[in-house]
């Protein structure tokens, strides 16, 4: 049976995510981290048995992130013939291939999921065929703490009755992968530990990293029994 729903990976190449998010002053540990975080992201993709489209920024057409975006979900409907997608992007680390699943069960329920980010933008999104008003979904309000809500009222215009499935935080700052708990952050120390980089001496204000805290701690002693 062929499958109606895929996934699209709509991100930036890891150069460009590097540039423009600037977690570290150091440049080579932005890069590193772009990368790390695209690759897991594809890795999780994979893990849900789903079909992949990957949009990177080489691809993307338009000025704004919204005619990009619209212009990727007119590309993917035009050029393939899957009746659902599920968008997602690079920054949520501790997105789950269970999550990716269910979005596609309620898609093709009729139903649109969606993943909200604490700051108020969306981790994850669905979109189908039938309910696609491309004039509508190029109006939404993309910026970060508006997002989620221009989209649900788009979703609500488009007759597609919006679920939320989950809340994340979007990777935006160095020191939010301590919350998410991913192993991503440990994937980084133990590669500038082994491959000879030295360490950051400087982080944005506000930062929580610190990778020499990452190194295993000794625990109480344990007590002994005679």
């Amino acid at each position: 049976m062929l499958m109606k729903t895929a996934i699209l990976f709509f991100h930036n190449q890891k150069q460009q995510e590097a540039a423009t998010k600037h977690w570290f002053k150091n440049a080579n540990l932005n890069l590193r981290l772009a990368g790390m975080l695209i690759d897991e992201t594809r890795k999780k993709l994979a893990a849900s048995g789903l079909p992949v489209i990957s949009f990177d920024s080489s691809l993307q057409k338009g000025q704004s992130f919204g005619e990009k975006l619209t212009n990727a979900i007119e590309d993917c409907f035009t050029k393939h013939s899957y009746e659902h997608f599920i968008v997602v992007g690079s920054d949520t680390p501790d997105l789950t291939s269970t999550e990716l699943k269910k979005a596609a069960i309620l898609l093709e329920q009729e139903t649109c999921p969606i993943g909200l980010s604490k700051d108020g933008g969306m981790y994850l999104f669905g979109v189908s065929r039938t309910k696609f008003d491309a004039n509508l979904f190029r109006d939404i309000e993309w910026c970060e703490k508006k997002n989620a809500s221009s989209f649900m009222a788009y979703s609500a215009m488009a007759g597609h009755i919006a679920i939320v499935i989950g809340h994340k935080t979007d990777f935006d700052q160095a020191f939010q992968l301590e919350q998410v708990k991913n192993v991503i952050f440990q994937k980084i120390w133990l590669s500038i530990k082994y491959d000879g980089s030295p360490f950051p001496t400087e982080f944005p204000s506000k930062s929580l990293v610190d990778f020499h805290d990452l190194q295993p701690r000794r625990g109480p002693p344990v007590p002994s029994f005679s």
